[in-house]
């Protein structure tokens, strides 16, 4: 299932309730960006859940967090900014041309700032440039002026999804 640029979340939740758990999660990336689409950006997440609200909205798209063949010369990292050559493509004037990745921690998964104009923020908190932090799936994100969850694949379709 190819997600690197921002995909409608409805289209992703037909698919996952249409091909059942398994299959779902066979084939989707291990962890997702739920991200709100340039045309909503700013407006306030603090009170927003992927609930059954975001599910209808078009408001909400969704990219894998995953490597894309041939799309850049960085293969420890996935790459995130408004650059099409970015593993994760996400069209905002808001977010730098490359503006922060995602690469292996010990433990998990880590996004780091590639010192960007407008910053990236976990949980509320900007990031130092070149610092990483370790992601969990249901984390509040926002990489330059798009607010977003990072979640993975079982969570999107168990708690997320499928129960809301």
């Amino acid at each position: 299932m190819e997600l690197s640029g921002p995909t409608p979340i409805a289209s992703l939740v037909e698919s996952a309730r249409a091909s059942g758990r398994a299959r779902f999660v066979q084939s989707c990336p291990p962890y997702l960006l739920i991200v709100q689409t340039p045309a909503c950006a700013g407006s306030d997440l603090a009170s927003t859940a992927i609930d059954a609200r975001v599910v209808a909205s078009a408001e909400w798209g969704v990219v894998g967090v995953s490597k894309r063949p041939n799309a850049n010369g960085f293969p420890e990292m996935i790459t995130i900014g408004r650059g099409r050559n970015n593993d994760i493509w996400l069209p905002s004037l808001g977010v730098s041309k490359f503006h922060a990745y995602v690469t292996r921690g010990q433990t998990a998964a880590c996004l780091v700032d590639a010192g960007s104009t407008t910053g990236t923020f976990y949980e509320g908190q900007r990031l130092r440039p070149h610092t990483r932090v370790p992601l969990r799936s249901g984390a509040r994100v926002q990489i330059g002026d798009l607010e977003g969850f990072y979640l993975s694949r079982e969570d999107f379709y168990d708690q997320r999804i499928v129960e809301a």
